[in-house]
C-alpha cells in the first residue's frame, strides 16, 4: 500500500493553555474593526466550577470509550451501573493548585451530593480538568464515574466537524489545543488500551534542545567488528584489495540496508510512526491532535529504506567498503525511451540556432536539428552520431519526454580537496576498465573551461550521455553551483527570445542508482547551497559516509536523515514536533540510528588494523618579553569588547586577535605591517616596530596632557592667580625635557608654552626690549631634534615659594633673564616653523616655474601675455589640411569618429560640418585651453610670490570650505580651485572632481585625435608628435601647479594654526560675536568653574594613559637593553645597585631591579604593592617583569617563541615527512619562510586549485618535507599516509577539527609510527582552549567536526579568565588545612616553596629553574601546585570550580614535571 503523506503540523502542540483560552480571566472585549462586521465567537466560556454535562451523540459510531480501573470513591451510593452516566457532575478540585501540579483528591457533586474522589494515580492536574470542561462544553467529550472506573466517551465526527471543513485540525486553535491535552493524558492513563512505544513523548515538550549532545547519540551504535553476514560475505573479483572482517562486515550491513542480502530482522513500523492505535480500531496522532476512523496514514518500515550511514571512525577504509558495495551491488539494466508521444507538446522552432555552448560559430562536424523543438545545435556539443539513424532530442526535450532519467551510475560527492583522491583509490582499488568513471565539475565550470566554445564535453550536461558511467564524481562546490540550473529557464512564452542558452543540471534530471556522499557533514545545514541542492537528487540508493556524521547540534542530524527520506522525519516540522521536544526522554531518536549507523572505532579493531603506536607530544611554551608584552596588549583590547548579556561579533573577533597574537605578531596584521606586502619580521624587528609605536601613543598622549594643562594655566590666568598658572607651565616644561630622550613633543605646544608663560613672567615685572635681545641671539636649530627649553632652575624654587609674595629687585632680575631665556626659544621653534612651512612652498614653486619655463621655451617661443598661444602653433596641422583632397569622405568619417565617443568628443562632432568649421574648432578650442593655462599660471605666480598678510592669513584660517569647523566667507585659494579643475578636466586628468561624464572632460586629448587624423592623411607624422609631446608637458605641468596650490593653501594653514598656537583662554563679553574657531578659548566669566572642571578631569584621565603608555615604552627600552647587553647608569632607587637588564617595570613607569620588585610582592600578601618612588598601590600582575634575558636574546633573532620551537622541532626529525596545519595563512607564510632559512623543503597551499599539484609534489619528494595548510584545506577525508608526522600550530576551539586533521596520517595504510605535536603557550588563551576540551572530554561531551567553531558567552569569559582578579585575592587568603594545621593557601604556598628549594639544594637544582604555571595572578612551581591539590584539603573551598580547573590543568602540564 502506498504511503500516504501525513499533514506537517506548524508548531508542537504543548500540554499548557495560553491565557486567552483560560476561562478563570477576565478579558475585555475585543475591539470591533471600522467598517468590519461582527464575527460570531467560535469559543465560548468555560463555566466555572469545572461542569461536565452528559452528551447524546449526534452521529453513530463515532464515539470511542476509554475507560480507567483506578478510580476510588468514597460515598456508597453511587451507581454501579458501567453503562450509566452520572446526572451533571459538578467537579472542584481541592484548594489551590498550581496549573502543573497533580491533584490528590476531587470533589464531586451529583444530585445535590458532594463526593470525595482519591486520585493520586491519575497524574490529574487542573490543566487538565480545564481541557476535559473545554471539550465537553464543546460536545466532544463526557465522562461517567462508577465506584471502581471512570470512563470518557470521546465523540470523533462532533470533534471533526469543528475543524470547518479542513482536512487537518487547526494547530493553535483552543479545540485543538485541548483535545491535544486531553488525549495525551488519557492516553498515558489508559495504556493497556493503546498501542504506543514512546509514551515518553506523550510528556511536556523539553524546551532547550541546545544542551543535547549529538555525538552522544554514538553510544545507541554498538561496534561490530565480526558478523556472521561479513564473514559469508565473498567480495567482487573486481576489488584488488583484501578487506579485514570489520570491512567484510561493514560491507555486508551495507549489501543488507539495499536489499541485497537477506536482513533477517523483523519488520518494525513502530519506530517511524507518530500514532497512537487504539484496540477499536481508532487511531490518533497526538502530535497534531487529529483523530483516523479508517486507516492512518502508513509509515516505511526503517529497513525499508535503501541505504544509511557509514560512519567507521577516520582511517579505517571507508572507501574501500564503498567501492566494495558498489562492485557487489551493480545496477540493474535501465530502460528509457525518449519518443515523441502525440500529448507531448513541445514549440517548433524553425531554423533556430541554440546550441548549449551558446556559441553561433560554424564547427566542423555541422549541425544537428532536434526532432523535437526543430533547433539546431553542434554535432560536437550534442554527441549525435550522424551515422546512426535514431532520432536526435536536444537536452531541454529529453527532460520532457523522459522526467525522470533512470541511470545505472553511482554519484559520489565529496569536498572539493579530496576530490582527485577518490579517482585515485578507485583506480588503485580495482581492476581496468572494471568501472567507467566520469567528473563532473558543474555547468559554471564548465562554461569557465571552455569559455562558450564548441567541445565534446558538453555532451555531458546530457542525461542519457553522463548515464553511460558507472561512477560519477563530483564535488560539494559544484552542487552549489547547479543549484542555480535545477530547470532550465524556457524561450517559450517570453517576449523576446533570450540570447543565451540556459541548461539546467542533469543531476536533477537523473534518477540515480546510488548517491553516496563523502565527509557528509558538508551538508548538515540545511540552508547551504549545495545541502539544498543534494535534497534534489533522486536516487534508489542513498548513503552519508563519514567518520564525523554529526555536530553540536540535533539539527546536524536531521539533515543527514532528510537527505536518507526517512519518513516522516525528513520533514522540518515533523522533526521539530516529535525528535528535537522529546530527544531528552525519548529513545526513538537512538532506534532510528541503531537501525540506519554502522560505527566502528579504531580502539574496536586495533587487533585487526595492525596500526602502529602513535604518540602526542604536547610542548609547553614560554613567550619572550616581546610576544608577552604584544599578548598583553591584544588582551587589554579584548576586555574592552565584554558584553555582559551574549557573544557579540566585537567579543570573537577580539578573541580571534588574542589567539593570532599566540602565534606571532604579525598574524592577522593588528598594529603590526601586514604581511601582504612585507617580508616577515623577526623578533627584533617586531621588538623594533612595538616600540616606535609605543613612541607614537606617548606623544599622543603627551599631546592631550599638555593640552589640558594649557588650557588649565589659561583658566588659573583669568582668576588672576598666577602663581597657579606659572607651576602649569612649569609641569609643562619639566614634562617634555624628562621625556625628551624617550619621545617628542610638537613644535606648536612648545610655542604655546614659552609665549605664554614669557607673557606670564611679564606680568610680574613688565619690561621692554626683550623681544629685540631675542632676536639678535636667536640662531637656526632644528628644533625637532632639540626640544629648545630653557632650564629655569631658579624660576621653579621662587614658583615654589609663591613668587608673587618673594618678589625683590634680584628675583626681577632673575625673571627678566627667564622671559628673555624663553623669548629666545619662542623664536628658535618659530623660525624653524616658518622655515618648514616655507621650504614646502618654496619647492613646489621652483618645480612648478621649471616645467613652465620648459614648455614656453621649447614649444612657445613666441607666446606673450596678451597671445598665450601664437599663431605659430596653429601652421602645421593648418598645412596639412589643406593637402586633403577628398573633404566630405574625411569629414564623414571624423565625425563617426567623434560621435562615437564621450560627450566632449560628441560635441565637436556636431559642430564639424567641413573642412573650414573644423579648421575654425580647432583654433578655438586650442585657444580656450592655452587660454586658461595663461590665466592660471599668472594667479598661481601672484599667490606665491605675494607675502600672505594678516587678512589673507585669517581669512585663509577662518575658511568654511576649506576648514573644518569653520564658518567663514571662501578663501582665495578656494575661489581659485575651479580653473584649476577645469584646466585638470580639459586635459583629461581624472580625479575625486573632474568628472569623467564632464562635458569637457579631455577635450583637448580629442583635439589631439583630431589632429592625428589630419597629419595621417598628408604623412605629417613630425607635426603630431610635436603637439603630442607639448600636450604631454602641460598635463605634467598641470600636476605641478596643483601640488603648488596645496603649498600654497598649507602655508597660509600653517601661518594660522602659528597664530593660533599663542592664544590663550580669553573672556567674552555675553554680547561679544566670536568665530566658530573662537569658542574653544573664549569664555564667558561664569563659564570658568565649568571649564576648570572639566579640564582637571580631562588631565586626571590623561595623565593616566601617559603613564601606561609610559610605562609599556620603559618595558620594551629595557628590553632592548637586555637584548645589545647595554646597562648604562640603569641603577636601582631601591637598593642602589645596577640592575643589569632585570627589571620590573611597574605601570607608574618606574623601574626597580628585579629582586627588589620581587620582595615588595612578597611582602604585600594581601594587598597591592606601592611603588617606591610614587607611593601609588599597583596591582602585581599589572608589573612587567624582564627575567630571561639570555633567552630573550637568542629568541630576538628569530621569528618567535612558537616559529623557532616548530622549526627546532623539524630540524631534529630526520628523513621524514610533516604535514602542518594551521588556521591561518600568515602563520604558514611566517612558518614557510623560517623552515626555507633553515634549508627544509615546504610545500605551501595557497589555493584550492593548487591542492592536488602540491599535494602530489609532496608525496612525490625523496627528502625531508613539509606540507603546511590550512585546516579548512586538509582536515577532511584526506589520505596522507606518506607523512609519518602531523604539526598542530595553534589548539582549535573546536577539537574535532584537529582529530579529522591528525587521522589525515593515523588511518589503514600507514606503516609507520605517527607522532602528533601540539604547541601551545603556557598561561595565555591557548592553554584554557586545550583545558576547555580536556574538560569535555572528561563530561564526555566530546566535540565533532562543525563548519564554525562556537562559543558562549560563559565560554569567552572562561578563555579570557574575565573576573578573575577578583577571585585571586580570596583564593590565596582561603584557609585550608595542611596535616593538623590551619593556615591560608599563600602561607600553605610559600611553606611548600621553602622545602622543595631545600630539597633542590641538595641536589645542585634550583627552585627557579622548575617548571611553573600561574596560578590566580602568581607563577607556582608545578610541584608546588601538586601539593596545593593534593596535600591540602580543600573540601570546603569555595573556588571548587578554580581547583578543578587547577587539577586539569596540572594532568596536561604532567609531562613537565
Amino acid at each position: 500500500m502506498a504511503r500516504q503523506k501525513q499533514s506537517a503540523p506548524k508548531r508542537q502542540v504543548r500540554d499548557e493553555v495560553d491565557a486567552d483560552d483560560n476561562p478563570e480571566i477576565e478579558r475585555p472585549p475585543p475591539k470591533k474593526r471600522r467598517g468590519s462586521r461582527a464575527r460570531p465567537n467560535r469559543t465560548q466560556d468555560v463555566p466555572v466550577p469545572y461542569q461536565i454535562d452528559p452528551i447524546l451523540p449526534e452521529h453513530t459510531g463515532d464515539t470511542l470509550r476509554i475507560v480507567l480501573q483506578h478510580a476510588v470513591v468514597a460515598a456508597s451510593d453511587v451507581s454501579t451501573d458501567e453503562n450509566a452516566l452520572v446526572d451533571a457532575p459538578h467537579i472542584v478540585f481541592l484548594g489551590e493548585a498550581e496549573p502543573k501540579v497533580n491533584l490528590k483528591t476531587i470533589q464531586i457533586e451529583m444530585s445535590n451530593k458532594q463526593l470525595t474522589v482519591n486520585v493520586p494515580e491519575w497524574n490529574l492536574s487542573s490543566i487538565v480538568l480545564l481541557a476535559i470542561a473545554f471539550l465537553n462544553s464543546k460536545k466532544c467529550v463526557t465522562m461517567s464515574i462508577t465506584n471502581d472506573k471512570v470512563s470518557f466517551d470521546i465523540f470523533i465526527q462532533t470533534y471533526m466537524d469543528l475543524w470547518y471543513g479542513r482536512a487537518s485540525p487547526i494547530p493553535s486553535s483552543p479545540i485543538t489545543k485541548h483535545m491535544a491535552i486531553f488525549m495525551r493524558w488519557l492516553i498515558r492513563e489508559s495504556q493497556n488500551v493503546w498501542n504506543y512505544p514512546y509514551q515518553s513523548e506523550l510528556l511536556d515538550p523539553h524546551k532547550d534542545t541546545a544542551t543535547i549532545q549529538s555525538t552522544s547519540l554514538y553510544k545507541f551504535i554498538a561496534p561490530t567488528p565480526y558478523s556472521d553476514a561479513g564473514n559469508a560475505y565473498v567480495p567482487s573479483p573486481n576489488l584488488l584489495p583484501s578487506l579485514r572482517p570489520y570491512q567484510k562486515a561493514a560491507v555486508a550491513w551495507m549489501l543488507q540496508r539495499e536489499g541485497l542480502i537477506e536482513n533477517g530482522a523483523q519488520p518494525d513500523q513502530s519506530i517511524t510512526s507518530i500514532c497512537a492505535r487504539h484496540t477499536s480500531g481508532v487511531t490518533y496522532n497526538p502530535f497534531s491532535a487529529q483523530f483516523y476512523l479508517d486507516d492512518p496514514p502508513l509509515t516505511d518500515d526503517i529497513d525499508n529504506i535503501r541505504g544509511g550511514i557509514l560512519a567507521d571512525e577516520m582511517g579505517l577504509g571507508k572507501t574501500v567498503q564503498v567501492l566494495a558495495c558498489l562492485l557487489s551491488h551493480p545496477s540493474p539494466p535501465m530502460i528509457n525511451n525518449p519518443t515523441l508521444f502525440d500529448d507531448v507538446t513541445i514549440a517548433r522552432n524553425k531554423s533556430v540556432r541554440s546550441c548549449v555552448c551558446n556559441c553561433l560559430d560554424e564547427e566542423d562536424q555541422g549541425w544537428v536539428e532536434c526532432t523535437g523543438c526543430q533547433v539546431w545545435q553542434h554535432q560536437l556539443c550534442s554527441g549525435y552520431n550522424s551515422s546512426t539513424s535514431e532520432e536526435f532530442y536536444c537536452e531541454r526535450c529529453i527532460r520532457r519526454l523522459v522526467p525522470q532519467w533512470s541511470a545505472k551510475s553511482t554519484l559520489i560527492i565529496s569536498p572539493q580537496m579530496i576530490h582527485k583522491q577518490w579517482e585515485s583509490e578507485i583506480l588503485r582499488h580495482t581492476k581496468p576498465e572494471s568501472l567507467s568513471i566520469l567528473t563532473y565539475s558543474g555547468i559554471k565550470a564548465l562554461r569557465q573551461r571552455l569559455k562558450n566554445q564548441p567541445s565534446r564535453e558538453w555532451i555531458y550536461c546530457r542525461a542519457d550521455k553522463l548515464c553511460e558511467f558507472d561512477v560519477i564524481l563530483t564535488t560539494y562546490e559544484a552542487l552549489k553551483d547547479d543549484l542555480y540550473h535545477v530547470v532550465a529557464n524556457e524561450d517559450n512564452g517570453l517576449r523576446q527570445r533570450k540570447k543565451y542558452r540556459v541548461v539546467a543540471s542533469p543531476l536533477s534530471h537523473m534518477k540515480w542508482w546510488r548517491i553516496c556522499m563523502d565527509e557528509a557533514q558538508m551538508v548538515e545545514n540545511q540552508n547551504t547551497k549545495a545541502s539544498l541542492m543534494a535534497m534534489e537528487l533522486n536516487s534508489t540508493l542513498r548513503w552519508c559516509v563519514s567518520g564525523t556524521p554529526f555536530s553540536n547540534s540535533l539539527w546536524d542530524v536531521y539533515g543527514t536523515l532528510a537527505f536518507l527520506r526517512v519518513a516522516p522525519f525528513d520533514e522540518m516540522a515533523w522533526w521539530r514536533a516529535v525528535i528535537m521536544s522529546h530527544a531528552h526522554h525519548s529513545d526513538r531518536l537512538g532506534n532510528i540510528l541503531r537501525r540506519l549507523m554502522w560505527r566502528n572505532r579504531k580502539q574496536d579493531v586495533i587487533d585487526q588494523i595492525n596500526l602502529p603506536p602513535q604518540t602526542i607530544q604536547r610542548s609547553w611554551l614560554t613567550s619572550s618579553g616581546v610576544e608577552s608584552h604584544f599578548y598583553r596588549q591584544q588582551l587589554e583590547e579584548c576586555l574592552k569588547q565584554r558584553d555582559s548579556n551574549d557573544v557579540t561579533p566585537g567579543m570573537l573577533h577580539s578573541l580571534l586577535r588574542l589567539r593570532q597574537a599566540c602565534c606571532h605578531p604579525q598574524v592577522g596584521s593588528h598594529g603590526l605591517k601586514s604581511l601582504d606586502e612585507n617580508e616577515p619580521m623577526n623578533m627584533e624587528e617586531v621588538l623594533t616596530d612595538m616600540y616606535q609605536k609605543a613612541q607614537r601613543e606617548c606623544e599622543d598622549a603627551q599631546r592631550d596632557v599638555i593640552v589640558t594643562v594649557h588650557g588649565l594655566a589659561g583658566t588659573y590666568i583669568l582668576e588672576s592667580k598666577y602663581d597657579k598658572a606659572a607651576k602649569k607651565y612649569l609641569e609643562v616644561l619639566s614634562l617634555i625635557q624628562n621625556n625628551w630622550t624617550d619621545f617628542r613633543a610638537d613644535l606648536l605646544p612648545r610655542l604655546h608654552l614659552t609665549h605664554n608663560f614669557g607673557l606670564l613672567l611679564n606680568r610680574y615685572c613688565p619690561s621692554g626690549g626683550s623681544d629685540c635681545i631675542a632676536n639678535e641671539q636667536a640662531q637656526f636649530v632644528d628644533a625637532k631634534q632639540e626640544h629648545c627649553l630653557p632650564d629655569l632652575a631658579e624660576i621653579r624654587k621662587m614658583i615654589d615659594e609663591n613668587l608673587s609674595e618673594v618678589l625683590t629687585e634680584d628675583s626681577k632680575s632673575l625673571i627678566l633673564a627667564a622671559r628673555n631665556d624663553l623669548s629666545l626659544s619662542k623664536q628658535k621653534i618659530e623660525f624653524f616653523y616658518l622655515n618648514q612651512v616655507n621650504m614646502s612652498h618654496d619647492v613646489a614653486f621652483q618645480k612648478y616655474m621649471a616645467a613652465y619655463e620648459n614648455i614656453q621655451s621649447n614649444f612657445l617661443p613666441h607666446a606673450t601675455v596678451k597671445t598665450p598661444l601664437p599663431a605659430s602653433f596653429h601652421v602645421g596641422w593648418i598645412e596639412a589640411l589643406h593637402q586633403i583632397i577628398d573633404e566630405e569622405s574625411f569629414v564623414d568619417h571624423l565625425r563617426a569618429m567623434l560621435l562615437s565617443r564621450p560627450i566632449a568628443a560628441q560635441e565637436l562632432g556636431i559642430k564639424i560640418r567641413s573642412l573650414t568649421s573644423l579648421r575654425l574648432v580647432l583654433m578655438e578650442e586650442f585657444s580656450k585651453v592655452f587660454s586658461l593655462r595663461a590665466e592660471n599660471h599668472k594667479t598661481l605666480t601672484k599667490l606665491s610670490t605675494k607675502q600672505p598678510t594678516k587678512d589673507d592669513i585669517d581669512r585663509s584660517g577662518n575658511c568654511k570650505y576649506c576648514r573644518e569647523d569653520r564658518d567663514g566667507q571662501k578663501c582665495q585659494h578656494c575661489q581659485f580651485r575651479p580653473n584649476l579643475v577645469r584646466l585638470r578636466s580639459m586635459l583629461g586628468i581624472p580625479d575625486d572632481e573632474t568628472q569623467k561624464s564632464g562635458d569637457k572632460f579631455n577635450v583637448a586629448g580629442f583635439l589631439l585625435d583630431i589632429v592625428h587624423e589630419i597629419t595621417k592623411l598628408s604623412q605629417r607624422h613630425d607635426v603630431y608628435e610635436k603637439m603630442q609631446s607639448l600636450m604631454g608637458e602641460i598635463r605634467k605641468e598641470c600636476y605641478l601647479a596643483m601640488r603648488l596650490w596645496r603649498a600654497q593653501h598649507a602655508r597660509l594653514g600653517g601661518l594660522d594654526e602659528l597664530e593660533m598656537a599663542k592664544s590663550t583662554m580669553q573672556l567674552r563679553s555675553p554680547g561679544e560675536t566670536i568665530r566658530q574657531a573662537e569658542k574653544i578659548y573664549k569664555i564667558l566669566q561664569k563659564e570658568i568653574p565649568v571649564k576648570k572642571d572639566k579640564l582637571q578631569k580631562d588631565f586626571a584621565q590623561y595623565e593616566v594613559t601617559l603613564r601606561t603608555k609610559l610605562s609599556e615604552l620603559r618595558y620594551l627600552f629595557h628590553l632592548n637593553q637586555a637584548h645589545h647587553r647595554t646597562t648604562g647608569d640603569n641603577m636601582c632607587v631601591v637598593c642602589h645597585e645596577n640592575m643589569h637588564s632585570k627589571c620590573g617595570v611597574w605601570p607608574c613607569a618606574h623601574v626597580f631591579c628585579l629582586k627588589c620588585t620581587e620582595e615588595l610582592i612578597q611582602r604585600s600578601i594581601n594587598q597591592s604593592p606601592k611603588c617606591p618612588t610614587c607611593r601609588s598601590p599597583t596591582p602585581a600582575s599589572k608589573i612587567m617583569m624582564i627575567r630571561h634575558e639570555n633567552r630573550d636574546r637568542q629568541r630576538l633573532s628569530g621569528y618567535g617563541t612558537k616559529i623557532d620551537s616548530i622549526v627546532e622541532r623539524v630540524q631534529s626529525l630526520s628523513d621524514a615527512k610533516i604535514l602542518l596545519f594551521s588556521q591561518w595563512h600568515d602563520m604558514l607564510t611566517l612558518i614557510n619562510q623560517a623552515l626555507r632559512n633553515v634549508g627544509v623543503h615546504c610545500f605551501v597551499v595557497n589555493q584550492k586549485k593548487d591542492f592536488d599539484k602540491t599535494l602530489l609534489q609532496f608525496k612525490q619528494y625523496p627528502d625531508k618535507c613539509v606540507l603546511a595548510m590550512l585546516f579548512k584545506h586538509g582536515a577532511n577525508g584526506l589520505n596522507v599516509v606518506e607523512a609519518n608526522h602531523v604539526v598542530l600550530v595553534e589548539p582549535l576551539l573546536n577539537g574535532g577539527v584537529e582529530a579529522q586533521a591528525i587521522n589525515r596520517v593515523y588511518r589503514v595504510g600507514q606503516e609507520k609510527q605517527t607522532t602528533v605535536h601540539k604547541f601551545i603557550v603556557r598561561d595565555t588563551v591557548e592553554e584554557a582552549i586545550v583545558v576547555r576540551h580536556e574538560q569535555k572530554r572528561k563530561e564526555w561531551k566530546v566535540t565533532k567536526k562543525q563548519d564554525k567553531e562556537h562559543v558562549t558567552s560563559d565560554d569567552w569569559k572562561k578563555l579570557l579568565q574575565v573576573d578573575n582578579a577578583k577571585i585571586y585575592e580570596s583564593f590565596w587568603s582561603e584557609m585550608v588545612s595542611f596535616q593538623t594545621r590551619t593556615l591560608s593557601r599563600q602561607q600553605a604556598k610559600e611553606q611548600f616553596e621553602r622545602a622543595l628549594s631545600h630539597d633542590l639544594h641538595s641536589t645542585g637544582s634550583r627552585l627557579v629553574d622548575q617548571p611553573k604555571i600561574s596560578v590566580c595572578g602568581v607563577e607556582v612551581t608545578l610541584l608546588v601546585v601538586k601539593q596545593l591539590l593534593e596535600d591540602c584539603d580543600n573540601s570546603k573551598s569555595e573556588h571548587s570550580e578554580l581547583l578543578r580547573m587547577l587539577h586539569l590543568r596540572l594532568q596536561l602540564h604532567a609531562e613537565s614535571l
